[in-house]
């Protein structure tokens, strides 16, 4: 089981692949989803479904992490077929990458990432993009990511290599 449930706060102990059509809504609800302090993986994996977030609060726990103060997996891995939509009331937080892009999240060859809402505040990577990685290595246009932003907010993200936001060197950025 990829959760535990204890005081007010879903805990992902593990990988959480989603590979259907999710939503996951907590309005009216307290309770925060958080990294499990073992937990070393992705902690939760888009690369074949569509996933939207509302009203949630995702917190990577980086105090916490028994590996020093660093996670080796992505809080959000977007890729393949994955499509992440995040909306008003979410707020991804407090994630550290510290090997690889993207502190809040990484999307990856045909990844698609659409924020209308929301915030990715005080995440960073020990590489590039504080807030989202984004990367495909590829020229084919079939595996190149998208990240739309309508709305929402990113702010107070850092990453030790190069510090902006994102980082993008084959994608489509769309801001509206």
């Amino acid at each position: 089981m990829p959760a535990k449930v204890r005081d007010g706060i879903i805990y992902i102990v593990d990988t959480v692949t989603i590979s259907g059509t999710e939503t996951w809504d907590m309005a009216g609800k307290d309770c925060v989803v958080m990294r499990w302090s073992d937990c070393l993986t992705d902690m939760i994996d888009v690369t074949s479904g569509q996933l939207t977030l509302a009203n949630i609060i995702i917190d990577g726990n980086r105090e916490n992490i028994h590996l020093g103060t660093k996670a080796l997996g992505h809080c959000l891995y977007v890729a393949g077929t994955g499509e992440l939509t995040i909306e008003d009331g979410t707020v991804v937080r407090n994630h550290y990458h510290f090997k690889g892009q993207g502190g809040a999240m990484y999307i990856y060859y045909g990844g698609k990432v659409t924020m209308n809402g929301g915030q990715l505040v005080d995440n960073e990577s020990g590489y590039t993009g504080g807030a989202i990685g984004i990367s495909a290595h590829s020229s084919d246009e079939k595996l190149a990511c998208t990240f739309i932003m309508n709305g929402g907010e990113i702010s107070n993200n850092r990453a030790v290599l190069w510090a902006a936001p994102l980082r993008p060197p084959v994608a489509s950025f769309i801001w509206s």
